[in-house]
């Protein structure tokens, strides 16, 4: 590879630090993912003042994206010491700024805060994986063209559900570290992760239940999402077919 440098445009992919591509392939209405260590750039200049005009929307969706790297970083089982440091941070980055940043686009300081927050989230999850999210997200966005940004906030609070069992102790602790929640219980903490979340897209108005989803998709979805998950990412909990399809149903609404 030639050397590459970048400047990120957007406080979401942290596309500078990672091993990860996505190329959409129209024809079979799939994205497929091209992992490879000389795609990481030579260097990147992040620079929050370039991200002041971001429009809210996708100041929203960008650093919904993120956080869903943070999360599911942090939710990994190779996880380590080093990504759970950068997931925490970049999580609690998220939670204290994202709002402001949607707000006040022109404040640099939150806009710099984000771009941090997507920088340390793309480390962790280019060590550590990412899961369901975004397995589930990608099939969105390439069936219905939707952001993936907002693919992933819509996504995240259902699959967070599902992986509660699992990863209960894990999310209470994200929680407590990013100041959503003290209580020693451990199953109200994790919920409390949740619950933030879900107040974002309120916030940000978006959708609970995407109405582009279809049920006659919801093979393809589940099919794709399910081999992306089980031999890439380490997550808390595998899903079957059928508990797939019911959290599809859920996501739609259904």
């Amino acid at each position: 590879m030639v050397p590459l440098y970048v400047i990120p445009t957007t406080a979401g992919t942290g596309s500078e630090v990672t091993i990860a591509a996505v190329v959409t392939d129209t024809e079979a209405q799939e994205k497929l993912a091209v992992i490879d260590h000389r795609i990481m750039p030579t260097a990147a200049a992040i620079d929050g003042e370039i991200m002041t005009g971001l429009p809210p929307a996708i100041t929203a969706a960008t650093g919904m994206d993120a956080l869903t790297h943070a999360v599911e970083a942090y939710l990994s089982h190779i996880s380590s010491a080093s990504t759970d440091e950068q997931a925490l941070a970049a999580a609690k980055l998220v939670f204290d700024n994202l709002e402001k940043a949607v707000k006040a686009g022109a404040d640099l300081s939150v806009r710099q805060n984000m771009a941090k927050a997507s920088h340390l989230a793309g480390m962790a999850f280019t060590k550590a994986g990412v899961g369901y999210i975004h397995a589930i997200a990608h099939n969105l966005g390439a069936l219905y063209h939707l952001p993936h940004g907002l693919a992933n906030a819509i996504v995240m609070p259902y699959v967070l559900r599902f992986s509660l069992p699992n990863a209960k102790e894990r999310m209470a602790q994200l929680a407590r570290h990013c100041g959503l929640s003290q209580s020693p219980d451990v199953e109200t903490a994790a919920q409390a992760l949740i619950d933030k979340i879900i107040a974002m897209n309120q916030a940000f108005e978006f959708p609970a239940h995407p109405p582009q989803l279809e049920e006659r998709h919801f093979e393809q979805i589940t099919t794709n999402a399910r081999a992306e998950a089980r031999f890439t990412y380490a997550v808390p909990r595998y899903m079957t077919q059928a508990e797939a399809v019911a959290l599809l149903r859920e996501i739609k609404g259904a």
